[in-house]
This record gives C-alpha cells, sequence and structure tokens, in this order.
C-alpha cells in the first residue's frame, strides 16, 4: 500500500467512531470501494455543519472519489477549495500531489496548470514528503513545454537531495533523456550517457524503461563515435530484452556499426543474425541479404551488382541490369542508371549517372565507365569530374580518367584534357 494508502486507511479507520454519522458512513463508502455513492454521501456532509476538524477531511476525500468515479474536473475543483480554505490541512500537500498529477493526465492543453499546482506545493510545503513526486512532475511537465533548463534543475535537486527515495530512479532516465533531447539548446551526449548509465544500474529501474535507455545509451555512444560502446548497449538491450520491439532495430543497429568501421566481417554476422532471430517482412529480409553480398564484395573484391531490373541470356553469359544499378567490389561502390555485364570474364559497361566511389576518399562522376572487374582497372568517360582527399589537381573534369581498384589511384587517361 502507498503512503497516501496507509493515510487514508488511518484516517478512515481510526478516527472513524469520532466522525459524524454522514462522515462515518462515507469513510465506510470509500473503504469499500463504492466511490459513486461515498460521493453522495460526502456531497451531503459537505453541505451539513460540521466539526473544524471533519470538514477539510470530508472535501479531501470527497475530492478522491470524485477522482475515483473518473471526474477529474470535479475532483480538481474539490482539492483546490480545501487547499484555499484549509492551506494547514495535515493532507493539504497530498491534496496538492494529488491534483496536479490528475491534472498532467488530462494532456496538452492541462500541462499549464499541472505545472502551477506542482510548484504551489513545492512553494507552500517544501518539507512534505511528497516533495520528490512533485520534483518529478514538475520536472516532466517543463520538459513536455519544452522549459527544459528549469526541468533539469528540479531533475538534478530531486537526485541530489533525495537519492534513496523511488523517485530518484526515474529521474536519472528523465535526466538522461531530456539531456539529449534534440530540441534542447544545452543538449549534452556526454551527460545524458551519464545519467541513463546510473538509471540502468539502479536495482528498481522499471524495465520497460531499462530497454529505452539501453536503445537511447546505444544511439548516443554510436553519435559520439564510441563504436564498441555502443555495440555493447544495443546487445544489453538484445539479450535483457529480446521481445523488445527495439530489439531487432538494436541488431541493425549492430551490422550497421561493423559496417561503419569497415568490419565487413563482423557486419556479416550481424545481419546474418538479425535474419535469422528476427520476425522480419519478407522485402526487409531481401534487402539486409543483398547488403550481405555487398559486404561480402568489399571484403573480397568480388563483384556484386543489384538493380530493379536484370536479365541473363540462355547461356547465362552475360547480364544486363536497368534501374538504380548498384555494382560493388572491394571498396568500390558504382552507381549507375544501366549496366551490362559479362559473367564469365567480369567485364563490365555502366552508362548513364554514373556515381563512383573508393572507400572515403574518391568521389568520381561520369557519363560512363567500363572495365575488366577481374583487372581490377576501370575507365570512366564523359564529363568526368573527380574529388580526392589530399590531392589538390583533382578539382576539376576530364575526358577520361582510369581507375586502380586495388588502391584507388587514378591517371588521367588519353586524351586526358582538363577542361
Amino acid at each position: 500500500m502507498t503512503r497516501h494508502g496507509w493515510i487514508l486507511w488511518i484516517f478512515c479507520t481510526q478516527l472513524m467512531l469520532a466522525r459524524t454519522p454522514p462522515v462515518d458512513r462515507a469513510d465506510r463508502l470509500f473503504l469499500e470501494g463504492d466511490f459513486a455513492q461515498a460521493v453522495q454521501v460526502y456531497q451531503e456532509a459537505v453541505a451539513s455543519p460540521l466539526d473544524e476538524a471533519d470538514k477539510p477531511f470530508a472535501l479531501y476525500m470527497l475530492g478522491l472519489s470524485y477522482y475515483r468515479i473518473g471526474d477529474l474536473d470535479m475532483g480538481g475543483r474539490v482539492l483546490w477549495k480545501l487547499v484555499s480554505e484549509f492551506p494547514d490541512f495535515a493532507l493539504a500537500d497530498n491534496a496538492y500531489l494529488e491534483m496536479a498529477n490528475r491534472t498532467a493526465a488530462r494532456g496538452q492543453s492541462a500541462w499549464s496548470e499541472a505545472q502551477i499546482q506542482y510548484e504551489a506545493l513545492l512553494t507552500r510545503h517544501p518539507e512534505s514528503e511528497s516533495v520528490p513526486e512533485a520534483l518529478l512532475g514538475v520536472a516532466r511537465i517543463r520538459t513536455r513545454l519544452r522549459v527544459f533548463d528549469a526541468a533539469e534543475q528540479a531533475l538534478t535537486r530531486l537526485i541530489r537531495q533525495y537519492p534513496d527515495h523511488p523517485a530518484c530512479t526515474p529521474a536519472m532516465f528523465e535526466l538522461g533523456m531530456l539531456q539529449s533531447h534534440p530540441g534542447n539548446p544545452a543538449r549534452s551526449a556526454s551527460l545524458a550517457i551519464q545519467n541513463l548509465n546510473l538509471f540502468v544500474s539502479r536495482p528498481d529501474a522499471d524495465e520497460s524503461l531499462q530497454a529505452l535507455a539501453w536503445f537511447h545509451l546505444g544511439s548516443l555512444y554510436w553519435e559520439e563515435g564510441a563504436s564498441e560502446d555502443a555495440v555493447s548497449a544495443f546487445r544489453n538491450l538484445i539479450v535483457r530484452f529480446p521481445s523488445s520491439p527495439m530489439a531487432a532495430t538494436s541488431q541493425a543497429s549492430i551490422a550497421e556499426i561493423y559496417s561503419g568501421i569497415k568490419l565487413y566481417g563482423k557486419s556479416r554476422e550481424a545481419y546474418r543474425q538479425l535474419v535469422e532471430n528476427f520476425l522480419l517482412p519478407q522485402q526487409v529480409r531481401q534487402d539486409v541479404r543483398q547488403i550481405m553480398e555487398s559486404l561480402e564484395a568489399r571484403e573480397t573484391g568480388k563483384m556484386q551488382v543489384s538493380a530493379w531490373k536484370a536479365e541473363v541470356d540462355e547461356g547465362k553469359t552475360r547480364a544486363v541490369y536497368s534501374g538504380d544499378v548498384r555494382i560493388t567490389a572491394g571498396k568500390m561502390v558504382g552507381e549507375a542508371d544501366s549496366a551490362d555485364v559479362e559473367i564469365r570474364s567480369g567485364n563490365m559497361q555502366a552508362s548513364g549517372h554514373v556515381r563512383l566511389t573508393w572507400g572515403d576518399e574518391v568521389l568520381i562522376h561520369a557519363d560512363a565507365m567500363h572495365g575488366d572487374m577481374a583487372k581490377g582497372i576501370l575507365t570512366l568517360t564523359g564529363n568526368v569530374s573527380v574529388r580526392q582527399k589530399n590531392r589538390s589537381d583533382s578539382d576539376g573534369r576530364f575526358d577520361a580518367i582510369t581507375l586502380n581498384l586495388s588502391d584507388g589511384k587514378w591517371k588521367t587517361a588519353p586524351p586526358g584534357v582538363k577542361r
């Protein structure tokens, strides 16, 4: 039973005999769960002459009874009347917290009102046991209202002043998410990582939030270039929460991370686990298999071709590709509108908006390209433009160039005129 529950039980049992008859009957109805009938009887009690000790308690219980039957508007009005007329009532702080939580649940239109109620509790009852919950509540509202600095102040205060309170653990999660919020002007991935790690290490961390925290940690580490930590975070999610909707995305992220740092073998293995261990749509499975073939080509130098349409002759000696053609061999990735490949010899011709990259060092645009893939030499022709890191003479246009696929080196080909 929560602290609020114990308070109600004490009031409704120990003091029941001292109540006036209407309040006594309403208390019994509330404890029995007949909240609709309790509302009627508490209303009668509030409207009748009552002792000073009974009136605020009857209002408090009437407000809670309204909440229990789903009438948030009347519940809030009654509790506001209570705290306005009886600010020193023993449960006034609880009334503020109850109001604020229920108001916040009404949605965006009520967030500002909820913020006022949380702040009233913090200002008027600074020693209340409800302060940690109020700090967490007001921080969530301020985050939704995009008042990020004030939200961070509330969460930081909660974590520092109430480290053993149950509200501290979700506050660490909220703070980590706030510090990595894309709309936060003071966004800090490193601080977010620190607080999310504190959250997942807490034994009372909510499981559904843990999964989200691990996923967010993986994404933040990846953003920061900490590949090993990113992979570890994503794997933690997969192992601990294999049925999470984020598990498949985490596995795909691991594969992308390895591919990005050119560990193509590990990337293919991660993609293989994605296909084998997760239920994927058929088209996604096909796309993943194409990626795996492309990774194998990068690792081994073997040419791989994909396109919207492919036609192979009867003797399976020649293939014609069209529509978003992608050709991969080692570190070379070429794109074109169409391509013609002699399957046995590896001779290839491609044309139409040719774009070729060799790793992250060379970028070439041309009208067409052809070459002997077995020998690893390509010729690109027609309005060729080249950009290469650390080579100043590459900027410009050429009639033709040749590219060595083994090392990415290129040179002008006859006539080799730079325009």
